[in-house]
């Protein structure tokens, strides 16, 4: 079971390790859990590699909300999403 990152999307779901979010621009990035635990969101905005943890922001009730982030899904049970 993938973690519960304890933030809700737009639409008051859960968010968890591995979701896929899209948000307004649009612009999807990954939930991860870093070593320390903290979660942040990757990013593709603007053709960056979503992949890559440099590319990405801390996961936060304000995050969602000012860019209005709404989960796809996951990338262990939808990993064809992504791209």
């Amino acid at each position: 079971m993938k973690e519960n990152t304890g933030v809700n999307d737009l639409n008051g779901k859960a968010i968890r390790e591995g979701d896929i979010l899209i948000d307004n621009l649009p612009s999807k990035g990954i939930v991860v859990r870093l070593k320390d635990g903290q979660y942040v969101v990757t990013s593709d905005f603007q053709g960056r590699d979503i992949r890559q943890i440099e590319n990405s922001d801390s996961l936060n009730a304000y995050l969602i909300k000012d860019h209005e982030m709404t989960s796809i899904g996951n990338i262990h049970d939808n990993p064809n999403i992504l791209y």
